[in-house]
């Protein structure tokens, strides 16, 4: 406070020393800087650009400089054309100008072009607008998505056919540009298929071509390489299966051991080879009648004969002739024409399974691997477990014996471990135990016993 008061004192002290002539040739000066400063800023904020459109099209940007020209508005251009910026105080009074005279120009307008009516519109513009106006409102739902800047959807949507054999199948293209670079993931791409498809009757994920600006194809590479894209699927399978083995072993071998003490790698090999059978059998047996269809004709047919006599004169001399009517003969001529149909039981069954079995008991035996096979019939059911739990038993055998071209000293032992043995035993188990030892298989069996 002592400051300031000092520093007005001296103020006072050298205004009252100055003449009065001294004294307004200061005022002006200090009147002068005010109304300078504030007319160098009111000029600044005249001149500050704000972004009148973006992401224009060349053709818009282009009218939109014309027009601009011609309104006399300063503009800048940017983003390489596609963007262009006025004067901040200019900005919702241009735009306003700009749409009376109909720019940018309306795209995507999607179901909004249905209201217009045209009189004299042929089927063929009306179903031009409709293509127009779907592809439009699928920009709309695509562009929404933040990682794309723009989209334009084409669609192929054949006539009708008379037969199913001459129909084609309604296909599409997605061409999206992308936000700075940021990539579409997987499961985006997909839905962006699936989002077009389930907007066409008839379309499928897999007629969906999406690509990016740049023209590299994105989703689409089923319908050309199938065999690429499954081995894509296949291997992201496998990866899922080791990561999830790998996690349940790391956490039992860390509970028994200690964490950080153990490391664990898996490596799951699938058998993705499929065979489909089709059996179509027929019972003669069980016929049943499915239509019947009977004709019947009636008809009669009447014979006879006139018996006559010799001829008698009459009161006026003429000769009469008497007859005597004959014995006739009525005969029927009656038929029926019966037509069945009968149908016959048919039963049809698809099978679907691997053309060979996906565990190598041989290669699980030489480098001497864990098989742990879970019968349990709480699971699976009495049957299904006796059932897996016989095949099982001859295939292991089998896969000893085949050591035969392995040198004795050379074959890894193998314990076989059968817990309620009873439920699977065969002469296989009999076999094992006298001829498998010197292919090194032991058994250990196992029941309970009370």
């Amino acid at each position: 406070m002592d400051a300031m008061k000092r520093l007005f004192e001296h103020f006072y002290g050298v205004v009252g020393r100055m003449a009065p002539s001294q004294i307004l040739l200061g005022a002006i000066v200090v009147i002068g800087m005010i109304v300078g400063t504030i007319m160098i800023v009111s000029w600044a904020k005249d001149q500050y650009y704000a972004p009148l459109y973006t992401g224009l099209s060349s053709e818009d940007a282009g009218n939109i400089v014309e027009r601009l020209k011609e309104m006399k508005i300063q503009y800048q251009i940017g983003d390489n054309g596609g963007s262009i910026s006025v004067p901040s105080n200019d900005v919702y009074e241009t735009r306003m100008k700009l749409a009376t005279a109909g720019l940018p120009s309306p795209q995507n307008i999607g179901y909004a072009l249905l209201d217009q009516t045209n009189i004299g519109m042929t089927d063929f513009l009306q179903k031009v607008n409709y293509r127009r106006a779907l592809e439009g409102e699928l920009v709309r739902t695509i562009t929404g998505l933040s990682e794309v800047a723009a989209a334009r959807v084409h669609l192929v949507i054949p006539e009708d056919r008379l037969f199913r054999e001459d129909q084609h199948t309604p296909t599409a293209s997605v061409v999206v540009k992308l936000q700075g670079g940021m990539p579409l993931n997987k499961r985006q791409l997909q839905g962006v298929a699936y989002l077009v498809a389930s907007s066409v009757e008839g379309m499928t994920p897999d007629k969906v071509t999406i690509i990016d600006s740049d023209g590299n194809l994105l989703s689409g590479m089923q319908a050309s390489d199938e065999s690429a894209m499954l081995s894509a699927t296949q291997f992201d399978m496998r990866k899922n299966i080791e990561n999830y083995l790998e996690q349940k072993a790391q956490s039992l071998m860390s509970d028994v051991i200690g964490a950080g003490r153990a490391v664990v790698r898996v490596t799951a090999e699938l058998n993705f080879e499929k065979s489909n059978t089709q059996i179509e059998q027929y019972d003669p047996d069980l016929v049943a009648i499915r239509s019947e269809q009977r004709t019947t004709q009636k008809g009669s047919q009447l014979e006879g004969a006139l018996a006559q006599t010799s001829p008698t004169a009459g009161a006026d001399g003429a000769a009469t002739i008497p007859t005597t009517p004959a014995a006739t003969n009525t005969t029927s001529d009656n038929s029926e024409d019966v037509i069945t149909n009968y149908e016959v039981s048919r039963t049809i069954r698809n099978i679907i399974g691997q053309n060979k079995s996906a565990f190598d008991f041989r290669k699980v035996m030489d480098e001497g691997k864990i098989l742990i096979i879970n019968l349990s019939k709480g699971r699976m059911g009495e049957e299904n477990s006796n059932f897996l739990g016989l095949v099982m038993v001859p295939r292991l055998l089998a896969a000893a014996m085949s050591r035969a071209d392995v040198p004795e000293a050379q074959r890894r032992p193998f314990y076989l471990y059968v817990d309620e043995f009873q439920n699977y035993a065969t002469p296989d188990f009999a076999t094992i135990l006298s001829e498998a030892r010197k292919y090194k298989l032991n058994m250990i069996v196992a029941n309970q016993f009370t």
